[in-house]
């Protein structure tokens, strides 16, 4: 960059701007990813306002904290590693949400879906 501000005599900011415009490739790698979600998160559709099960369609997804009744598991696919929220299988509860897994329910409570 310094190189190329002394070479045109441009100012730094012209100099940085150009460099950017011809290194898109290099530089969108530093941008954070809204789809690669942590643990105790799965992926949501901001448009359907529903959690998905995986980035085929990576418009509108973010991350957020499963709700009440899931739990987030990994989901590795071409895009490297990030999670989403499974229901509680039958027999087991998850009364907080953003949690990893769900609890056996207690003697006498059952959760059948």
């Amino acid at each position: 960059l310094m190189m190329d501000e002394l070479r045109s005599q441009d100012d730094a900011a012209a100099v940085a701007c150009r460099w950017l415009q011809g290194h898109e490739s290099i530089w969108e790698q530093w941008l954070p990813d809204a789809t690669k979600c942590f643990s105790h998160v799965g992926l949501y559709n901001e448009m359907s306002k529903r959690f998905v099960e995986d980035r085929t369609d990576s418009t509108g997804l973010s991350c957020r904290a499963c709700e009440p009744g899931t739990f987030s598991v990994e989901l590795h696919d071409d895009k490297g590693l990030t999670h989403v929220c499974k229901p509680c299988p039958p027999g087991s509860i998850q009364p907080s949400g953003a949690a990893t897994s769900c609890d056996p329910c207690h003697a006498g409570e059952y959760q059948d879906a």
